[in-house]
């Protein structure tokens, strides 16, 4: 599926994305960033996937009931 940036930034992709040198990160990044050094790679990539689909998820469920129908 090809999805244009604007496309994805209308379905509130980036609601919740911050910028700027003074950020903090997550605890699930936080986790990452020791994955990196202690944990092998198939590891770090599922805890990644399942990590962002947690954060979906949660986004999916402040939705209006019906925003996600299959067109």
């Amino acid at each position: 599926m090809d999805m244009s940036l604007d496309a994805y930034k209308d379905l509130g992709a980036f609601e919740n994305t911050a910028m700027g040198s003074g950020l903090a990160l997550s605890a699930e990044e936080k986790r990452l960033v020791e994955m990196l050094h202690d944990t092998s790679p198939m590891d770090f990539l599922q805890y990644a996937v399942r990590s962002r689909d947690r954060r979906f998820l949660r986004y999916v469920d402040r939705q209006p009931r019906g925003a996600f129908r299959a067109g």
